[in-house]
C-alpha cells in the first residue's frame, strides 16, 4: 500500500453530530502479487510454483465434500507421502461416478 500524500474530506455522522477529519488517501498503486505478496504472505504456494507437482486424479465426490469445499486445507496423500493443495475440482456433477480434482504438491 502507499500513502499518496493527500487527503480527502470526509464527514462523519452519528445522527446528532457531524464531525469532519481529512484521512490521507491510501493506494494499492506498485503492489504486485508475484513480488510483493506471493514471497511474504504466502511462501509455501511461491515454493510449489518454483517447482510444482500437479496430479489430476479422478475422484468421488459427495455433494457435501463439493459444498464444504475448503481449498485453502491442504490434503494428505499417502501413496505419494506429501501434502497437497486442491487447486481446483473440475466439473463437478453429483450423477458422474468421479471428478477431476487438481493437486499441486506443496514444498515445506
Amino acid at each position: 500500500m502507499v500513502q499518496t500524500g493527500q487527503t480527502r474530506l470526509v464527514k462523519l455522522t452519528d445522527g446528532k453530530t457531524t464531525e469532519t477529519i481529512r484521512p490521507l488517501i491510501t493506494t494499492f498503486g506498485g503492489l504486485d502479487f508475484a513480488t510483493s505478496l506471493l514471497p511474504a504472505y504466502y511462501t509455501h504456494l511461491a515454493a510449489a510454483y518454483r517447482r510444482p507437482l500437479v496430479l489430476k486424479p479422478s475422484v468421488h465426490l459427495l455433494p457435501t465434500e463439493v459444498t464444504d469445499f475448503n481449498q485453502l486445507q491442504p490434503v494428505w496423500l499417502e501413496a505419494e507421502g506429501a501434502i497437497f493443495y486442491a487447486n481446483k475440482l473440475d466439473n463437478w456433477e453429483e450423477d458422474q461416478p468421479s471428478t477431476v480434482v487438481e493437486l499441486i504438491r506443496l514444498i515445506f
